[in-house]
């Protein structure tokens, strides 16, 4: 069993993960195994009904809003390959959003624990998504204009690009750059911010 640091405040707390089983010859500088695990278990309920208080749910550095952040990414490209686990307590399921496009909610599960990788591809996958003229129907004359501008600006002298057609993240104004999650207002869903 390894222990965590459940938060940097002056009153330390643990959350433990059960490493039981696991070869400890390949740890990430964050403590996690650098590849896909083969074997965690899921973050047991925490009921405070019962007394047992939920721990403090710690993002991975690679995930962290600026400054803190630390992994430029543009989400036209593939994501980097970080096989690290995104949550401390895992998690093997959680929810994203980006603030001002309910579209744009989508789940990330993975059994043996939601990874950095996991969370870019799906970001990465969803938005680089062909938009139909049904998608684009669906908004308002004005978010139908700035999602063509976008792609008008994204695909200029790029026949290729411009013959794939408009993509969902057209719709985000030219901010293409991943710059972290946030928790979001709704308890278990965290925002995605692009720059």
């Amino acid at each position: 069993m390894q222990h965590y640091p459940a938060s940097s405040s002056a009153s330390k707390s643990y959350s433990t993960v059960d490493r039981r089983g696991q070869s400890s010859s390949t740890y990430s500088s964050w403590g996690t195994i650098s590849t896909t695990p083969t074997s965690l278990t899921s973050a047991s309920a925490y009921p405070s009904a019962l007394g047992s208080p939920a721990p403090a749910l710690q993002l991975h550095p690679a995930l962290h809003p600026p400054p803190a952040h630390q992994l430029p990414w543009d989400i036209r490209t593939s994501p980097p390959p970080v096989m690290d686990i995104a949550f401390k307590p895992t998690l093997t399921k959680t929810c994203l959003s980006v603030r001002g496009f309910p579209e744009f909610t989508f789940n990330v599960e993975n059994m043996r624990g939601v990874t950095v990788y996991d969370i870019l591809y799906t970001i990465h996958a969803r938005l680089n998504t062909s938009m139909t003229r049904a998608d684009l129907e669906r908004y308002t004359p004005q978010e139908s204009a700035h999602a063509q501008a976008s792609f008008h600006a994204r695909t200029q002298n790029d026949r290729e690009a411009y013959s794939k057609g408009m993509r969902f993240l057209d719709r985000l104004a030219g901010r293409l750059r991943f710059v972290g999650l946030t928790p979001s207002s709704t308890p278990g869903v965290w925002e995605i911010h692009f720059a």
